[in-house]
């Protein structure tokens, strides 16, 4: 049985992730054992493995969750940006500034992890069976914000939401080709040239 059919909410479960998550801001996936998570944790063996198959099933609903975090304070932003915006005008404006949050060098570390994690799913069938459900969920909630701001008026009617998802997430994943260039490009220049096409959008 997959962990995914198992209980996502029970607190032990939650308390194996989150200490894994954190554990792999300072450390290489291949440092991390077991025995060390479970002590950190204070989570017994035994109770690991009511929760999770084995260490790679814990290791995956880790990366599961790292992958989507910065993704989902963006979605959290883009929904407060949504609300609070009274015209089209005031909403890109607001968008420029989330955009050029997320296009920053400062997030090189995080494009690069999930660059790693789409990767090694390639070679590991439940991460990429998970990453793939995770991934829905992320684009479904960007399509649903988008589809929002096209009821209000301020994106073009005739773009489909679920195909712009994809290409925001994926253009700024694309950075990541910058952020490794010994010379990298005009950072303005980048930010300038996804202004321009969202305002093309504009309606």
């Amino acid at each position: 049985m997959m962990s995914a059919m198992r209980n996502p909410a029970h607190p032990t479960r939650e308390r194996l992730i989150d200490t894994t998550v954190k554990m792999l801001d300072d450390r290489d996936l291949e440092q991390l054992n077991v025995n060390e998570v479970l002590e950190v944790s204070g989570i017994s063996k035994g109770s690991m493995y009511h929760h999770f198959e084995d260490f790679d099933d814990l290791i995956n609903a880790a990366l599961v969750r790292r992958f989507a975090r910065g993704v989902d304070n963006d979605l959290e932003q883009l929904a407060d940006i949504l609300t609070s915006s009274r015209s089209a005008k005031q909403f890109f404006a607001a968008l420029d500034h989330l955009n050029e949050q997320v296009q920053s060098p400062k997030r090189a570390d995080n494009r690069a992890e999930r660059a790693m994690m789409l990767a090694r799913a390639r070679q590991h069938d439940d991460l990429r069976e998970a990453l793939g459900v995770e991934q829905s969920r992320l684009s479904s909630a960007f399509a649903d914000l988008f589809s929002e701001a096209q009821n209000k008026g301020w994106f073009a009617k005739d773009v489909d939401p679920l195909a712009f998802a994809v290409f925001v997430q994926a253009f700024t994943l694309g950075q990541l080709i910058n952020d490794v260039m010994p010379e990298t490009m005009d950072y303005g220049a980048w930010r300038d040239l996804i202004h321009r096409v969202l305002i093309s959008l504009r309606t």
